[in-house]
């Protein structure tokens, strides 16, 4: 099972998929990182997201260009703030 994380930065939408085990992980309060890859107006992006690291529910997603230039700050809040999908339907 997975569960689906995604985001509004910009004008764009990016969604993280999460597995059910690093799911229960994030719930629990611990802190969990993963990356997306993507693309943005045919540059190639990273996208780090970031649970749990200052307070639980933190949700903290940042951003670095192919070279680690463009760096910065994509969004800023908590996993209420984002949309939570587990297999397609929505539970946030």
């Amino acid at each position: 099972m997975s569960v689906f994380v995604t985001v509004e930065i910009g004008d764009e939408s990016y969604c993280l998929t999460v597995t059910d085990t690093n799911w229960q992980i994030i719930k629990a309060g611990a802190p969990f990182g993963d990356t997306l890859k993507a693309s943005y107006e045919g540059e190639f992006f990273s996208y780090h997201f970031s649970f749990n690291f200052s307070f639980k529910g933190e949700l903290i997603v940042d951003y670095s260009g192919e070279d680690d230039t463009d760096l910065g700050s994509g969004f800023a809040g908590s996993l209420q703030d984002a949309l939570i999908t587990f297999d397609g339907d929505s539970i946030n």
